[in-house]
This record gives C-alpha cells, structure tokens and sequence, in this order.
C-alpha cells in the first residue's frame, strides 16, 4: 500500500468511529423555536452535555441548561422547545461527547435563530 491509501484507509476508520454533532433551530411562532441537536455521524455520541456558554444571550429560555444525553445514535435527533424575546439571531452552543474514536470531544457551535 502506498502512503495516500494508508492515509484514506486512517481517515475511513476514524469517520466510522466518530458521531458529529450539530443543531439546527426552527421558528414555529411568535419567540418559540424547536431547538434539534442532531447526529450526523456513523457511530454512537455517548455523554452528549449540551451547554450555553453565554446563558444571557437567550431571554426567556425554558430550558435548564446543560442538557445531557446517555446517547444520541447515527442519524437521530433530539428536540426541544426555547421562547426567546424580540432580537435574539443567534446562540452558541457548546457540546461535549464520547465516541468510538475519542473521549471527550469538544465543540463549539454558533447557530441562527
């Protein structure tokens, strides 16, 4: 095998051990949004902590943060509702989970509201 094979064959193995995690936010009405944190890697996101670094940017949030998650499986989702005030755009979320290819991975997410 030459080096580029090696090199593809590594990456194959972590993309299939890896989950990634992402959330999407849809308006519904009014200030309320349907916040989806959402796996779309191959592998299982274990642990998944789902956490507002900035707690300030939300007003009016129902929803006690951080939320954990014992898994999130490939291709899954899970919802909850936020009510926010008038100018809210944005929010950032962080995420901390396990996967097959790493413990602990971090990530940091700025999504529009």
């Amino acid at each position: 095998m030459n080096d580029y094979q090696l090199r593809l064959m590594a990456q194959n193995d972590k993309d299939n051990k890896s989950a990634v995690i992402r959330a999407k936010s849809v308006k519904t009405s009014g200030g309320r949004r349907t916040l989806f944190i959402i796996n779309s890697g191959k592998a299982v996101a274990r642990n998944l902590i789902v956490n507002l670094p900035n707690p300030d940017e939300v007003y009016g949030c129902n929803v006690v943060f951080p939320r954990t998650f014992d898994e999130l499986l490939p291709g899954a989702s899970r919802e909850f509702q936020l009510f926010l005030s008038e100018g809210d755009d944005e929010l950032t979320l962080n995420y901390t989970w396990d996967d097959d290819y790493k413990a602990d991975n971090k990530e940091t997410q700025k999504i529009d509201l």
